[in-house]
């Protein structure tokens, strides 16, 4: 009866521990996904910026 007892909290242990690491996989994936979307506006920025400065300089041009 020990042993039974003793698997059934190892069983609990190890879901838990899975149910853990799922979550900070999950979590892990969250965080890189917003990074990568803050690079990608970053990146949107940084080019509307350029563009805008060339169109200046083409207006300056004129």
């Amino acid at each position: 009866m020990k042993l039974c007892s003793m698997l059934l909290r190892l069983r609990v242990i190890l879901l838990e521990r899975q149910e853990e690491e799922e979550e900070e996989k999950e979590e892990e994936e969250n965080n890189n996904k917003k990074k990568k979307e803050e690079e990608e506006e970053e990146e949107e920025e940084e080019e509307e910026e350029e563009e805008e400065e060339d169109d200046v300089c083409i207006e300056l041009q004129k």
